[in-house]
């Protein structure tokens, strides 16, 4: 990990920091600074925008990361420095995540490109985890297909992991701020879910703001809730969380703001004709 507070890297130019033992691999791959990391291409696309691209790199030695860059077209306020760059942010909420116990990515390099305070561009760079997927896609491509009771049992495995990291999260003030399903990747190990949490680039420490901490974490939970479960599951659920956390809302009352939440974020919902995992 690199150990870097939550504020913009440099002042003015390219600066780049890298995990113990990762400088030189990265740098032959253009990853070091006054190169044209910029405009790294290399590997598969993952993912992109005209903003953000992340790109899947298999390396000579078989290992697998994945290079992430933001790309600014024009000045943003909220990252002139010392504020940070959202994979800044990110670097500081996985150093949270792992010191508070709950797994998460190894993250190798960072870096800012900045003209005289102003972002201009950003990049984390990360190991993959073998054998997984987020739960959104393990929701649609392997929950469906299970027999019970092996449906019912991975679902109250995976459940239970993802209320105990809850849990803790915010036992120490943490708000990842955007706990999607495609944000939390599923590993199976000798017949055992575990869960492990990605892609916070907006994490941050809430002491005070504990109701906006909650309904922000689990709304994010909720979105695809909605439509994948019954709403007594949902309920079921929320009543764990009220149970172990002793939180002053009652699980109506939370099901109740969720949604209020929900409907002030207008989520994209999931084909209400699908199937739900578990069934009244």
């Amino acid at each position: 990990m690199i150990k870097h507070p939550r504020m913009g890297l440099g002042f003015h130019g390219d600066h780049v920091r890298y995990a113990d033992g990762w400088e030189d691999t990265l740098t032959k791959l253009g990853i070091a600074p006054k190169q044209d990391w910029h405009t790294f291409d290399q590997g598969s696309l993952v993912s992109g925008s005209a903003r953000v691209n992340c790109y899947r790199c298999e390396l000579e030695n078989g290992e697998v990361i994945y290079f992430k860059r933001y790309v600014l077209g024009r000045r943003k306020p909220q990252f002139t420095y010392p504020l940070p760059s959202k994979p800044v942010v990110e670097n500081f909420g996985f150093n949270v995540l792992k010191r508070i116990g709950i797994p998460t990515l190894d993250v190798l390099a960072i870096g800012e490109r900045r003209h005289y305070g102003r972002l201009v561009a950003g990049f984390i760079v990360t190991r993959s985890i073998e054998s997984s997927s987020d739960l959104e896609s393990f929701a649609e491509e392997q929950w469906y297909d299970m027999p019970e009771p092996q449906r019912s049992q991975a679902y109250l495995q995976i459940s239970e992991s993802i209320l105990e990291q809850v849990k803790v999260a915010h036992e120490n003030n943490f708000c990842h701020k955007d706990l999607k399903w495609r944000n939390i990747l599923i590993t199976k190990k000798s017949d055992k879910y575990t869960t492990t949490w990605i892609d916070c680039p907006r994490a941050e420490i809430m002491r005070l703001r504990k109701k906006r901490r909650i309904l922000m974490d689990i709304g994010g939970l909720s979105r695809l809730a909605i439509s994948y479960l019954p709403i007594k599951e949902q309920l079921r659920w929320l009543q764990r969380y009220v149970d172990v956390t002793g939180c002053h809302y009652t699980a109506k009352e939370l099901f109740r703001s969720v949604q209020k939440f929900l409907r002030s974020r207008q989520p994209e919902l999931l084909d209400v004709e699908k199937k739900p995992i578990l069934r009244d």
